[in-house]
């Protein structure tokens, strides 16, 4: 009987269901300045809430990735030889406005930063005293490719420690996932600043070209209500009608 009972449970139980741990298709945002030099612009992504009736939001993860290339020229235009430097620089910042409401404190909202990203692209050459050919090129003139892969910085929005790589902003903060729970939008901010130098002369004529691209993925991660569930109270009056019935057979086979 002890075996019977131990049956029966498990067969409650495994009609009862479990929940299961998904994961929702990733929402992507793309945003990219082409050929332009880096003065900066902003823009908003709105990012669809995840739906309630698909279960229960547990963990919100958001990558963030951005990369810069283009060319940076320079040409001396004095009379006298000189070391020039071209800088190129560039901030990219990913952030959303935490819910005032959710975070229980009306009238305050929080900046939430999710990504900081500095690039820094500098080249030093020797040039010439000035050939009267503005061509960014040839001894009195260079012009340097940027390299996306080196001189890149993310920085911790925390302390502005450098990090190695891009890190995901990964939260199960109950304060946030309800931000992110509903049907709805959030809107996830960007703000990009950049700037263009070039010294080490008297007189020197610059071209700066910037590529600018990113990417920006949204993953929620949920928990699944039971499928094909039977209430264990409505369960139980089934595993009673059968430990009767056995009883009854046992009753019989002694008479």
């Amino acid at each position: 009987m002890k075996h019977l009972i131990a049956a029966g449970v498990s067969a409650v139980a495994l009609m009862a269901g479990a929940a299961h741990a998904a994961t929702t298709t990733p929402q992507v945002f793309t945003f990219s300045d082409i050929g332009n030099p880096p003065g900066g612009f902003n823009e908003t992504f709105n990012v669809q809430q995840f739906d309630p009736a698909l279960g229960t939001l547990q963990k919100v993860t958001i990558f963030s990735e951005a990369t810069v290339s283009g060319s940076q020229g320079g040409e001396n235009e004095s009379t006298s030889e000189a070391t020039i430097t071209l800088s190129t620089s560039v901030e990219i910042d990913l952030s959303f406005q935490a819910d005032a409401s959710i975070l229980g404190t009306p009238g305050f909202s929080q900046n939430v930063v999710l990504a900081d990203f500095d690039f820094l692209f500098q080249n030093v050459f020797n040039a010439a005293a000035d050939d009267g050919n503005t061509n960014f090129d040839g001894p009195a003139g260079e012009t340097f490719d940027i390299d996306p892969a080196t001189q890149f910085t993310e920085v911790n929005s925390e302390d502005d420690t450098p990090i190695d790589g891009f890190v995901p902003f990964v939260t199960d903060e109950a304060t946030f996932l309800a931000q992110f729970t509903g049907l709805g939008t959030v809107g996830i901010d960007l703000s990009t600043v950049g700037s263009t130098a070039a010294f080490g002369a008297t007189d020197v004529s610059s071209n700066f070209a910037t590529d600018l691209e990113g990417k920006l993925t949204v993953v929620y991660q949920f928990q699944r209500p039971p499928t094909g569930e039977i209430p264990v109270p409505a369960a139980l009056p089934l595993l009673a009608t059968g430990l009767g019935v056995l009883g009854f057979a046992r009753f019989r086979r002694k008479s």
